[in-house]
């Protein structure tokens, strides 16, 4: 279907969808190059790639921070959890 006939609110949100889309991958690639210093700190000081207690402390804060705003905590807490996975496993490689 051709943008001209897509009613302009329409397109207006999806504009709105797109620059948080780009902000949350731009907060992701700073995540992730937070926790990459992590992994040589880690490295540096003999502790181990993956900190369960840290880890569990994590996902009950943002399963509180997406209740907290209307989100669904199942849903933050699966992200959560990818995003911890890949973090240790770079962890692991460092």
């Amino acid at each position: 279907m051709s943008d001209t006939k897509i009613n302009p609110q329409l397109l207006q949100l999806r504009d709105q969808i797109d620059v948080v889309d780009a902000q949350l991958v731009n907060l992701l690639g700073q995540r992730f190059g937070l926790t990459a210093q992590v992994g040589v700190l880690k490295k540096e000081n003999g502790l181990e790639a993956r900190d369960a207690e840290r880890e569990r402390l994590q996902i009950v804060k943002v399963r509180k921070l997406a209740t907290d705003a209307g989100v669904d905590p199942d849903f933050i807490e699966n992200l959560f959890q990818s995003l911890l996975k890949t973090v240790v496993k770079n962890h692991q490689e460092i």
